[in-house]
């Protein structure tokens, strides 16, 4: 059996796959099992633009900020044309998402 960490970040990142696809109308991906950089890939074609997107799960509001300002201050990649960075972050027991976009 999978352990709960998994559980609850996999479910946070089914979350985030229908947010980008009923409410921002984006073809999503996930990337499962990579352990890549990013945990989504959401295009949107009209406008030409991808956002790579990594989701984390977090015990507390502490971590979370820290870990959202270590991605804004070094993103995986250097900032490109057409590509946001986003890191989403959501607080275990909580239904807020925070996040950063570079």
């Amino acid at each position: 059996m999978a352990n709960a960490n998994y559980l609850k970040g996999r479910a946070f990142e089914y979350a985030r796959m229908k947010y980008y696809r009923e409410v921002m109308k984006l073809d999503v991906l996930r990337t499962a099992g990579s352990h890549g950089a990013w945990d989504l890939i959401a295009i949107d074609s009209e406008r030409s633009l991808v956002h790579l997107i990594q989701c984390k799960v977090c015990k507390d509001l502490s971590t979370g900020k820290r870990l959202l300002k270590n991605f804004m201050n070094s993103p995986p990649y250097k900032p490109m044309e057409g590509i946001y960075q986003t890191m989403e972050v959501k607080i275990a027991g909580s239904t807020d998402v925070h996040r950063v976009v570079v």
